[in-house]
């Protein structure tokens, strides 16, 4: 039996630059800004000895910052176009610098090749109870507003509309078993049953 990811068609960088441009498409992004933010990210998170790419920190002058800015986007161009080969050590910064939902969708994409679902870690405050709550709420309102189009008739829909319908009740429902296992935690409860 095979323990490892089911074969996918794409290959994993091909994916995340994928979804990438699908998110500077919706959001009005573009590969500077994407680089400020994956730059950032990489550099506050990556110890230098294991860096394999070289990312300029946006800091001192103007002309620093805006030189900075130009050399860390030609690097993520070079990645996106594949002139450059998309480096490991680079994937967790970039799927970071993704705005929201595209970042929790790309996360949910990629835990299930290998058979997993991108639920959220359980919180340990109480802020992060009700921010956990608040996600919940927002992704019902999101199931709402993508759902409301096809309640006449749901055979009439689109795919590209029922593919963005999918995606949200997955991303609701990773939140809400999130929730139930933060809550279960709190309350001892194993397995549905409370513990003694």
């Amino acid at each position: 039996m095979r323990n490892g990811p089911h074969p996918q068609s794409e290959p994993r960088a091909s994916l995340i630059i994928r979804r990438t441009r699908e998110s500077f498409q919706t959001t009005g992004s573009n590969v500077v800004k994407f680089a400020v933010a994956v730059a950032e990210q990489y550099l506050m998170t990556i110890p230098a000895a294991d860096r394999t790419i070289e990312f300029y920190p946006a800091a001192g002058s103007l002309d620093s910052i805006l030189k900075a800015q130009k050399n860390n986007g030609s690097t993520i161009d070079q990645i996106m176009r594949g002139t450059r080969k998309f480096p490991c050590d680079v994937e967790e910064s970039w799927v970071a610098a993704l705005p929201e939902p595209h970042r929790s969708n790309l996360v949910r994409e990629l835990a299930a090749r290998y058979g997993l679902t991108g639920m959220r870690a359980p919180m340990r405050t109480a802020h992060e109870h009700v921010a956990t709550l608040a996600d919940v709420m927002l992704d019902a309102g999101e199931i709402a507003k993508a759902m409301a189009p096809m309640l006449g008739d749901i055979s009439s829909a689109d795919s590209a509309r029922l593919s963005a319908s999918y995606a949200v009740v997955c991303r609701a429902l990773d939140d809400v078993l999130g929730l139930r296992e933060q809550l279960a935690r709190q309350l001892g409860i194993v397995d549905g049953a409370a513990s003694v």
